[in-house]
Formats: structure tokens, sequence, C-alpha cells
């Protein structure tokens, strides 16, 4: 999911990744990692737009339970040093669709959301 949505091959500044989400017609994928903010500055460089979070947190919300498989679970709302993140328009090709981002810079962990047709 890593390596289709946002970089590949997965580069070594980023860890503990772990995701879940569904592609069928389509995709809608949830992935939180650790990365090097050296890496999140590049990647965020042109093709993101800094948004207040209370505009895009709720995209974060998984849509049911059984979608928490994360360990620790899935908290996105507790990122205390959170900077929100929305994709320009569509990312690369049009399949990539829309993305949105919330980076604790505090504790470099970066939670995921894309969405796309």
């Amino acid at each position: 999911m890593f390596e289709a949505l946002i970089q590949s091959p997965l580069p070594a500044e980023v860890t503990h990744l772990e995701g879940v989400g569904d592609t069928w017609q389509g995709h809608s994928i949830y992935l939180r990692f650790q990365a090097d903010p050296a890496f999140m500055e590049a990647y965020l460089s042109d093709r993101f737009e800094t948004v207040p979070c209370e505009e895009i947190l709720s995209y974060f919300a998984l849509p049911n339970p059984n979608y928490d498989v994360f360990d620790p679970p899935w908290r996105p709302e507790d990122a205390a040093s959170g900077i929100c993140y929305r994709s320009k328009g569509w990312v690369g090709e049009t399949w990539r669709g829309e993305q949105f981002i919330l980076w604790d810079s505090e504790t470099n962990t970066v939670y995921f959301y894309g969405v796309g047709g």
C-alpha cells in the first residue's frame, strides 16, 4: 500500500509501518508509520498544503472497529503536535486520488489516509 501510494521502494527512513484498507473499484487506505523529518519534508514539499487539523480529522476515522489492527490502537486525535496536510488536487496519476496526512512532529508519527477511484 505504501509503495503504491507514497513511494517505491519503501525508504529506510520509514519504520513501524502498519496499514489497513480496501482496494476494490478504488481504494480507501489507512497507514501509520514513523518517518524521518527530512523524508516527510521532501514528500510534502510541493504536493501538499497545510490545513487546520479540524478540517480533515474526520477523514482519519476508521470505517468500522474491525479496521483497528494497529498496535497501539489507531488514535490520530491524540497527536499532540499534529500538523495536517491535504494533497493539492489529484496526486500523480488519477488512481492515486486524494491524500490526507497528520504528522505528529514531536514523535515523528505519520497518519495517512488515501482515497481514490
